[in-house]
């Protein structure tokens, strides 16, 4: 119980979310798919200036 970072059961018992999606790595996919939202927006934003 120190720790329990060694432990993955204990892992999995703080995300349960992580089992139902069965995705190893879903908040770091969520995070690339803002950025690549924000990127976009942002490249259409400057367009619109230089335009």
């Amino acid at each position: 119980m120190g720790q329990p970072h060694h432990d993955p059961y204990g892992f999995f018992q703080q995300d349960p979310v992580d089992l139902s999606n069965m995705r190893p790595f879903p908040r770091m996919e969520l995070f690339f798919q803002m950025v690549l939202f924000l990127w976009v927006a942002l490249s259409l934003w400057m367009k619109r200036l230089l335009l």
